[in-house]
């Protein structure tokens, strides 16, 4: 993982539809993004990158395959982003841990 920066921010927030966890970092190319959660939580959640001029991409969240309660999925594109948003879907709540952010930042 030669050149890339991992990226990791603490959130320990109760989320679901209404209430959010919202951080920002620095600009980066983000190549992958996880979110943990405590094991027991419910539901699926959806990020929502935020850059520069207003760009957002919201991206629904993939779970991790016999690691209960984490999330990741993998970005592509030329885009730096520089903040990030997390909520559930619906009406499910859960425990956000951590967010954690792998990619490289912009030449």
């Amino acid at each position: 993982m030669s050149g890339k920066n991992i990226i990791e921010i603490e959130a320990n927030k109760d989320i679901d539809g209404t209430e959010v966890f919202e951080g920002t970092f620095a600009k980066t190319h983000i190549d992958e993004l996880m979110l943990e959660f405590t094991p027991k939580h419910v539901g699926v959640p959806v990020a929502t990158l935020k850059g520069d001029g207003g760009a957002s991409k919201e991206i629904h969240m993939i779970p991790l395959r016999g690691r209960e309660g984490r999330f990741a999925v993998k970005l592509a594109g030329p885009e730096a982003w520089n903040g990030i948003r997390v909520h559930m879907v619906r009406e499910t709540k859960g425990h956000l841990v951590k967010v954690k952010l792998i990619g490289k930042p912009p030449a």
